[in-house]
């Protein structure tokens, strides 16, 4: 991880740090839902900024080919097709 991804990367952890304070407010104290609330709405906001904000990174994660299995070979020669998104499997 380079120095220039560092903010965006604390700016997502510091939101799904919010959301799950927000959740657990919720949950143990029901009288500040409301403010529990504000708090996990400001939490999925800081996470839809930092994924606009390192977009590129995020659009690798999300159509990278890594760790996608695309064909088994059986013996008898033909393929199973388990997982393949970018075209049919033939």
């Amino acid at each position: 991880m380079t120095n220039s991804r560092l903010p965006t990367v604390i700016i997502a952890i510091l939101g799904i740090l919010s959301m799950v304070v927000g959740l657990l407010l919720s949950i143990i104290t029901p009288e500040i839902r409301f403010y529990a609330l504000v708090l996990i709405a400001f939490g999925i906001i800081l996470v839809v900024v930092a994924a606009i904000v390192d977009f590129r990174r995020v659009r690798g994660a999300v159509t990278s080919r890594r760790g996608k299995v695309q064909h088994q070979h059986r013996l008898d020669g033909r393929h199973l097709c388990r997982y393949h998104r970018t075209r049919e499997c033939h």
